[in-house]
């Protein structure tokens, strides 16, 4: 599970903005003033931050410049200011996204989506359960240690669940996704790699993949 940071001092926009990432299944620490959140931050283990600039005492650039100075963790801005020098100075400091309010929390979620999914690449592996593990330096899942022999579209649409995980995930969005646009096979080919992939996994319940009935599928915690 991904744990994002939220430093916002506006109560309505950082309720807002909560409510979304937990509905995405988001861990999601709020702090309304910088330096609590630098304070609080290094003892916790974050994925991504959201910082806003325009923040009492210390702006978002000024707290954002410390905590990078030992640490890499990406960091999206929000702010009012939308001037291209703002914006340069934002990223100038190494900030992966920055998004000008008041923006449409849709837009908000799929930046933060690529921001993961592009610092995900960058995680040695990711534990499913206590004996189940994703290795994704060499693609492979382990299972108490052995090589659960997953093919390559199998890895593929586990790794896309996951990246996706609380969302539901029409077959038609994961043929797509995993199989590509022009794919012409079964209907019930997304069915048999779930099958597949829960088999070599030895899941003994339909968790943490869950299906939705009447839509698709679902990766839960």
């Amino acid at each position: 599970m991904f744990n994002i940071a939220l430093v916002e001092d506006d109560f309505t926009i950082s309720e807002g903005i909560n409510y979304a990432l937990k509905k995405k299944g988001y861990n999601c620490y709020r702090f309304y003033e910088g330096d609590t959140f630098l304070e609080q931050a290094p003892s916790m283990r974050i994925d991504l931050i959201i910082m806003d600039v325009m923040l009492p005492i210390k702006d978002g650039f000024q707290i954002s410049n410390e905590y990078l100075k030992s640490h890499s963790t990406p960091i999206i801005f929000l702010t009012a200011r939308g001037s291209i020098e703002d914006k340069l100075k934002g990223l100038g400091l190494g900030a992966e996204d920055y998004l000008t309010k008041p923006f449409d929390l849709r837009e908000l979620l799929m930046r933060i989506d690529i921001v993961l999914r592009r610092s995900c690449k960058n995680f040695n592996s990711y534990n499913i359960n206590e004996e189940t593990i994703i290795n994704f330096s060499s693609k492979e899942v382990l299972v108490s240690g052995i090589s659960a022999n997953l093919n390559p579209k199998e890895y593929e649409l586990l790794v896309y669940l996951i990246e996706n995980k609380g969302i539901v995930l029409t077959r038609d969005k994961i043929i797509e996704k995993v199989w590509g646009y022009d794919f012409d096979g079964a209907d019930r080919t997304v069915d048999i790699n779930i099958t597949r992939i829960r088999k070599k996994l030895k899941l003994k319940s339909k968790r943490p993949i869950t299906t939705v009935f009447g839509m698709g599928y679902k990766y839960e915690d």
